[in-house]
């Protein structure tokens, strides 16, 4: 289960990543990498908002055996940490 402190932070990010998922669709980017078996039973989830990252790195991969270009995972910050720290501290 979420912390209620997180809903509306993972939200928001999802609200961001929806834009971009948005943005990428009109551009007709191919989405996300899905392992090859996955590919071949559900030939469009790696395109469905479903499959997208929650937090995509700003930048695309291009898969080199296919030339697809893909929103590939990093997450090099840390979003929640300093502000769930705040409003909920630990117990001492």
């Amino acid at each position: 289960m979420l912390p209620r402190t997180l809903q509306s932070l993972l939200r928001e990010q999802m609200g961001r990543a929806r834009v971009l998922w948005t943005a990428d669709q009109a551009r007709g980017r191919g989405g996300v990498y899905m392992p090859d078996a996955l590919e071949r039973k559900y030939p469009r989830a790696g395109s469905s908002w479903a499959w997208f990252w929650v937090f995509p790195q700003a930048t695309h991969s291009v898969d080199p055996q296919t030339g697809a270009s893909f929103g590939a995972i990093t997450c090099t910050t840390r979003p929640f940490s300093a502000r769930s720290r705040r409003q909920s501290p630990r117990p001492a």
